[in-house]
Parts: C-alpha cells; sequence; structure tokens
C-alpha cells in the first residue's frame, strides 16, 4: 500500500513522540518506533529496504520542519539526532550529550561557522563581480577584493575538510 507524504510526515511525529524523555537517539533506534507506526500500512518485516528509506526520508523531513537536529556527520552509519524540544525550530547552542556515546559537537558547531561564513564571503564575491559590470572604472580595485574573497573562501574549504575529517576519525574511533 502506498504512504502519502502527510501519512508518512504523521507517523514520523507519532513514532518521535514515542522517544519519551530522550533527547538523543539514533537512526535504529528511530526505525524501530516508526517500525511499529508503519505496520498499518505495509508489512515492515518483509519490507524492511522500504521502512529503511522511509525512516531517511521522514528523519530529513523532521529536520527541515526544525523537529530534530543532526548532530553526527553525513555518512555516519547509525546517525544520530537531537530531538527539540516542544518542536521549535531554534538552534541550540549546546549540542553536547550527556555521555560520549555521541560526537563531541564543538568541531560540527565550529564546521557549521565555517561553511556560513563561507556562503557570506560567496555572496560578497557576486556583489562585487555585479559592481565589476555596473562600476567599470574601479575594475583594478574590484579584482583586487575578489582575488583576496576566493582566496579567504579557498582556505575556509580546506578548513571545512579537516574539520570532516577529525569529525570522522572522532567517530571511528568511538565506534
Amino acid at each position: 500500500m502506498k504512504v502519502s507524504e502527510r501519512e508518512l510526515i504523521s507517523c514520523g511525529l507519532q513514532a518521535l513522540s514515542n522517544i519519551g524523555s530522550e533527547q538523543y537517539f539514533n537512526l535504529s533506534r528511530y526505525q524501530t518506533l516508526l517500525k511499529h507506526e508503519m505496520n498499518e500500512f505495509y508489512d515492515t518485516d518483509t519490507h524492511s529496504t522500504r521502512l529503511k528509506n522511509q525512516s531517511y526520508r521522514v528523519l530529513k523531513r523532521l529536520e527541515a520542519m526544525g523537529k530534530v537536529i543532526r548532530v553526527s556527520e553525513a555518512c555516519a552509519n547509525n546517525a544520530k539526532y537531537f530531538l527539540v524540544e516542544n518542536g521549535g525550530s531554534q538552534r541550540t547552542d549546546n549540542l553536547e550529550p550527556k555521555d560520549d556515546s555521541f560526537p563531541i559537537s564543538e568541531e560540527r558547531l565550529y564546521k557549521e561557522q565555517l561553511d556560513q561564513t563561507k556562503s557570506e564571503l560567496g555572496k560578497l564575491v557576486l556583489a562585487h563581480k555585479d559592481l565589476l559590470q555596473e562600476l567599470p572604472v574601479h575594475t583594478s580595485y574590484l579584482n583586487e577584493e575578489i582575488s583576496k574573497l576566493e582566496s579567504q573562501i579557498s582556505i575556509l574549504e580546506y578548513k571545512a575538510i579537516i574539520v570532516s575529517k577529525l569529525i570522522t576519525n572522532q567517530l571511528n574511533v568511538k565506534n
């Protein structure tokens, strides 16, 4: 039986409410809870791949809605999530878990800051390039600034790569 997007989100939210007082949970725990909700639509034991795919999809939707925050890297097996209280969409600055079973989020927050700064610098580059066309008299100055900004973006990209490797290494050490 086909499950509509609305039904899938509804089941996903119900599974979230069954987590209880836990704020941190992992993918396999969530799949177990979602399995009970999806049993009314299809046999989840025989369609385990379908359940996995739908759990990934619903978690992405819940993350976009601000109900959960992913605290582990994109390629991590059995990803870790943080349940936002009351489904609020505001991010919390302190995502550090109480135990060591989850990666320290300090590196993730730093990586997010790097990505945000890269994005802002990218917008500045675009603004400078727009001004190049509108104010050709200032071409040399604008080109110089574009070069500096692009250099800063490159350095931030390298830092982000290194921080990603640190996070991955940290995950591998803990597993």
